[in-house]
């Protein structure tokens, strides 16, 4: 049921997030509203609630799961590790980051809790004649809201002759999938992420050959799909 109301205008307008003033003189979001029918009958009016999805590419902070939400997904991917970088081949490619999804839970009586979030850092490229680097584990956490700890660690770094192992994953409740190794060559591809894509989010980058410098993995992701 959508909640309308009239304008200083006369115009009808939906209302999505409805705030009222108490008797401190406290602006406060409203989660319930009731009104009287024709009939002298209190009935609950319900809120609608359009879909959202919270995507974070990089930092930390706290989620807050918005009024009116039902259910939350969360979707966490570690950052790519680097190839390495090498005058000649072979130089191998970077592992990719994990994936881990919790969800779909209901979070009705949760609205206004927060959950805390941590995006990794992909692994820094690297000058000629290094190994690739590793990239951090992404992670989702309790905050007031209590939840089993998502962890997405990041891809590792490509050797010259070995591809740098993929990033694993742990703490998801639906599924939790590791990242592909980097390849071997001359020079080798990056790994796929546990997500399953190459490049962004989460793919592991190529190793480099030719006096050139390797470039870092791909930033992970952490999603908070809302319906």
């Amino acid at each position: 049921m959508n909640t309308w109301i009239i304008d200083s205008g006369d115009v009808a307008r939906k209302v999505k997030t409805p705030w009222v003033i108490d008797s401190g003189n406290v602006a406060r979001k409203v989660k319930k509203i009731w009104v009287i029918d024709s009939g002298n009958v209190a009935r609950q009016v319900f809120l609608s609630f359009q879909p959202v999805t919270h995507t974070y590419t990089s930092g930390s902070g706290a989620e807050t799961i918005p009024v009116n939400a039902t259910n939350l997904t969360i979707y966490v991917i570690g950052p790519g590790g680097s190839g390495a970088s090498e005058s000649s081949g072979p130089a191998a490619g970077g592992g990719g980051g994990a994936y881990a999804v919790t969800g779909p839970f209901n979070v009705s009586s949760a609205n206004g809790e927060t959950l805390n979030y941590t995006v990794g850092t992909p692994g820094a490229g690297v000058p000629v004649g290094n190994s690739g680097q590793a990239g951090t584990a992404s992670t989702v956490t309790s905050g007031t809201l209590s939840i089993a700890t998502m962890t997405a660690n990041g891809g590792h770094g490509g050797n010259p002759s070995s591809g740098g192992a993929g990033g694993g994953a742990s703490g998801g409740t639906t599924s939790n999938t590791s990242g592909s190794n980097g390849a071997t060559g001359s020079p080798g591809a990056g790994g796929n992420s546990g997500a399953g894509n190459s490049g962004s989010p989460g793919g592991g980058n190529a190793g480099r050959i030719g006096g050139l410098n390797s470039l870092a993995g791909f930033n992970g992701q952490i999603q908070f799909s809302y319906t």
